[in-house]
Parts: structure tokens; C-alpha cells; sequence
């Protein structure tokens, strides 16, 4: 047979942005073969796409999955909303490089952790940005360690290292520990390095609430400084006083953008986040890693000395307490049996189950979890979300961190709830457009070249889906829920996903 799978008789949108056509997809060797009129006889297999969207796969532009995939390799979180691909390893934060690799959630370098993930197989593919604490933590260890020259050559010749064996670019989380002990001049020449191999810079800003505006400041002197594509991670505005700043930021990307800066943006369609809760946690507990944290919230100094911080206003600090409030920072994930029945409540709740103010609480719970506790954050606001949409040069993404506990509705639902909620697919070209900012668009500014359109030779990574039902499902108080709307999957050519299951099929690669 000349094509192994033919998709009959869909509407194809094929990530360029241009019309849609009604036309056949064929697919063979892992690649789209044609696209046009095909003669069945001419395939192994055939789908039938009546009446269905057929668009490259959806790419996650921003996630944290380098080890969640291995928990759940067929990804049926990400495959069953349509996406194909994920790029990894944001805010800073990669699971390589490290000094001393566990082998089970850090690993010496990117090489070592695809054998890992490939020891299994993945389900969908995958590419990986290279988080800068990383190469921080390499240079002068845990905590606010000083970058001199020495220290800035040892970053830099790591980080080559690892575009070289296939990274597509630099994170930077400047809103934690230890990214927040950075200044702009150290991230320069970091990333002119992206900028001189064509590689991407992405950056969780240094604030996203009061100093908002400040920090898209220093991301754009870094873009214009480094000449490196640059992309500003999940942009919100977080805290009431701060909602509505969004409509500047996109202002000042676009200022950037006409005098020579090459800025994008991603976002995710949610007012609220997931990160650790040690975030709203004053920085200075953090200046010397994670067992000094401990040790200040195990003495009464210490936690007297936080309480005294969490009385400041949001003029000293970003004190979330006032920003979010106790009652919208909820916990979705503990590791100790005894703290279970905490999952999936606020702080003001669990303060309220444990007799004690909400500060105690906060404290008691981050001892008991050794430090970490992932969490969900109810900050931002939807007309923030909707002008960031509203800029075409703002992606779709998840911003996923894991498939455990109670989890952001995000994980299983973010690029069906863009397409039920945020864009217009009720026009030939509103629906191009959005299939286009969640395929074309990520690949051409990650440079993902053999992915992201339906065009012959690119990689045979395909979504049929049923634009008069495509809805997301999970929600806040139940976010295992698989969206609706999506007919099949297909990764490298092979059915992936199909009625609501995956097939089994781990055909997911490393893209580069």
C-alpha cells in the first residue's frame, strides 16, 4: 500500500492560517504524504472525517512534564484535548542538567533523560527547554550563590552543551528561588546565547502582580539586548489592583516588536495557577536552599519573623495574602497519608479544620510536606485572558505540572476550553486563526520545523475534531475529565486516541 492511514472527507485547517479546504490527509513512514483528492485503494487503513476538523496535532507551548509523562506515559491528559506535542521545561525549571542526578526526577543531562523516557516509550512528542536554576544551581549551588564571570562561563558552556544535544531554548523563572537571585545582567548574555545558535528565551517574570509591569520591563531589555526570540510565560495579571494591566503588556510587546525585538507570549485560558506554595512565602527564606527554609519555619524567630512580613503591604512585597487572599490559595497535591483530606482545600480551610490562624497553618503545612506542596492559585481575571487572546501573538498552553492529587483543570482541558471558550470557530477564518495559534504559530517561534503543519513531509501528527461539540470537561472541583469533541488522534501517523481511549500506541519522539 502506498499510505498507511488515509483521513477521508474532513475540513482540513493546516496550521499555516490560510483557508480551510475540503480535502483527504494521507499519512506514511511517520510523515503527511498528501493532502488533496486520495484514492482509498491506495491505503491500509482509512478514517472516515466527515463532517470533522482535520489539523495538525495541538502543540502545548509551555508544560512541566518531563517527569509526569513518565508516571503516565500515554498521556491521556494531554491526547485527549488534542495535543500532540508539549514543550517542557519552563520557569526555570528542567529536570536536567544536575550534579548529582537521582535517575528517578533529575537527571545529568538532557541525553540521560530521554534514554529514561524512552525506555517506556511516550505517547506524544516532546521538546525541552533548558531552565536556567539549573544551570544556576550548577554554578554556585542552592540559594542566592553570587554569578561572577567564572560562574556566568560555566552556565553558558553547559547550557551550549545542551542546545547542542537538542534543547530548544532557555527558561528563566525570576520569581523563584533561585532565579529570583539573578539580575538582568546575568541573563543577557545567557540569552545572546540562545539568540546566536536560533534558539528561544522564555521567562516567568520576576512579578506578575504589583511590579507586573516593571519586570515585561526587563524581559523586553533582555529580548532587545540578546537579540533571542523572546516569549513572556502565562501572562496575568495577578491581584485585583493588577487586573486589567494586561492590555498594557501586550502595548509593550507590540512597541518592542516594531522596533526590532521578536516577543511572544503564551497563556493559559484559566484564572487561576499552579505552582509551589513555598511562592508565597516572603524570599529571603529562601536565600540558602531548602533546608534553611525548613530550619527558619521550625524556629520561633523565624516564624515570627515571617508573620511580621505577611502584616507588610503589597509596596514592601508580593505578599499573596493580600494579593490572593488565604481563601483562593488551594492545596492540590500532599505526599503524607495524614494531610490527604487537605487536597483540594484553601488555606483559610485548612486553617479553619486545624484550629489556627491561617499564617500557622500556612507554615505547619509546608514543615509537615518538607517544603513542597503544589498548589492553585485564583489570581488573575478573564479580561485579562481575553486580551491576551486577543494579540496574535500570544499561544495556547497548559502550563501543566503534574497528573496526581487534585490537579489544575488545565491539565486535561486547556486547548479544548481555548476553542469552546475563547476563540471564534464559527467563522471559516476565526477557526483557521485558532488552530493556527495552537499549531503553526508554536512551531515556527520554538523553530520546530518538521512540526505543526499538515504539509507533505512534516511529521504526521494529526487531531480530527467535531467543532460543534469540542468542550472542556475538568473543572476546578473535578479536573479528571476528558474534554469532549475530539474524535482521534494520530502521532507520527499512528492512531493514538480514538472514543475516548488511548490505543496504546507510544509513538510520541523528541522533536528538535
Amino acid at each position: 500500500m502506498k499510505y498507511e492511514i488515509v483521513i477521508k472527507n474532513g475540513i482540513v485547517a493546516d496550521g499555516t492560517g490560510n483557508a480551510l479546504i475540503h480535502a483527504d490527509v494521507a499519512a506514511a513512514g511517520g510523515k503527511i504524504a498528501a493532502v488533496g483528492k486520495i484514492e482509498t485503494s491506495d491505503a491500509e487503513k482509512v478514517f472516515d472525517a466527515s463532517g470533522m476538523v482535520v489539523s495538525p496535532g495541538f502543540i502545548d507551548a509551555h508544560a512541566h512534564s518531563e517527569n509526569s509523562i513518565l508516571r503516565c506515559p500515554d498521556a491521556i491528559h494531554k491526547i485527549s484535548q488534542g495535543i500532540t506535542m508539549e514543550i517542557t521545561g519552563h520557569c526555570g525549571d528542567s529536570c536536567f542538567p544536575v550534579r548529582e542526578p537521582s535517575g528517578n526526577g533529575s537527571y545529568a543531562d538532557l541525553e540521560a533523560y530521554r534514554a529514561r523516557a524512552m525506555q517506556s516509550g511516550i505517547g506524544i512528542d516532546q521538546a525541552n527547554m533548558i531552565g536556567h536554576g539549573n544551570l544556576r544551581e550548577w554554578a554556585v549551588g542552592e540559594g542566592a550563590g553570587k554569578v561572577g564571570e567564572e560562574e556566568l562561563l560555566v552556565m553558558r558552556k553547559l547550557l551550549r552543551k545542551e542546545l547542542q544535544a537538542g534543547g530548544v531554548g532557555l527558561s528563566s523563572g525570576l520569581e523563584y528561588a533561585p532565579g529570583m537571585y539573578s539580575d538582568t545582567a546575568e541573563m543577557i548574555p545567557l540569552a545572546a546565547l540562545c539568540g546566536q545558535m536560533g534558539h528561544v528565551y522564555s521567562t516567568h517574570m520576576r512579578s506578575e502582580g504589583s511590579r507586573l509591569l516593571e519586570a515585561v520591563e526587563e524581559a523586553l531589555t533582555v529580548a532587545r539586548e540578546s537579540g533571542a526570540v523572546t516569549v513572556i510565560s502565562h501572562i496575568k495579571a495577578c491581584g485585583k489592583p493588577n487586573h486589567g494591566k494586561v492590555k498594557q503588556v501586550i502595548q509593550m510587546m507590540q512597541e518592542a516588536n516594531a522596533t526590532g525585538a521578536r516577543v511572544y507570549g503564551d497563556c493559559y485560558p484559566y484564572p487561576a495557577g499552579c505552582t509551589g506554595l513555598t511562592i508565597v512565602l516572603p524570599q529571603w527564606t529562601l536565600e540558602h536552599g531548602t533546608e534553611e527554609m525548613l530550619a527558619i519555619l521550625s524556629s520561633d524567630a523565624g516564624r515570627q519573623k515571617i508573620r511580621e512580613w505577611f502584616s507588610y503591604g503589597t509596596d514592601v512585597w508580593e505578599n499573596r495574602s493580600i494579593l490572593t487572599g488565604w481563601e483562593n490559595i488551594f492545596v492540590s497535591h500532599v505526599e503524607k497519608a495524614e494531610n490527604r483530606e487537605l487536597t483540594g482545600k484553601s488555606i483559610q480551610e485548612i486553617a479553619k479544620i486545624w484550629g489556627k490562624d491561617e499564617i500557622t497553618a500556612f507554615m505547619d503545612l509546608l514543615l509537615s510536606e518538607h517544603g513542597y506542596v503544589p498548589g492553585i492559585l485564583k489570581s488573575a481575571c478573564e479580561e485579562d485572558i481575553r486580551t491576551a487572546y486577543a494579540c496574535p501573538r500570544v499561544m495556547v498552553c497548559s502550563d501543566s505540572v503534574d497528573v496526581t492529587g487534585s490537579p489544575h483543570p488545565r491539565l486535561y482541558g486547556s486547548h479544548t476550553r481555548f476553542l469552546a471558550r475563547y476563540a471564534d470557530i464559527s467563522t471559516d477564518s476565526g477557526l483557521a486563526h485558532a488552530v493556527w495559534r495552537m499549531t503553526g504559530l508554536p512551531a515556527k517561534v520554538y523553530g520546530l520545523l518538521q512540526t505543526g503543519t499538515l504539509e507533505v513531509g512534516k511529521r504526521a501528527n494529526i487531531t480530527v475534531w467535531n467543532p460543534a461539540e469540542i468542550m472542556d470537561k475538568a473543572t476546578f472541583e473535578n479536573p479528571i475529565q476528558l474534554s469532549e469533541g475530539i474524535e482521534a488522534v494520530f502521532v507520527g501517523g499512528k492512531l493514538a486516541y480514538r472514543d475516548k481511549e488511548v490505543t496504546g500506541v507510544r509513538s510520541g519522539k523528541f522533536i528538535f
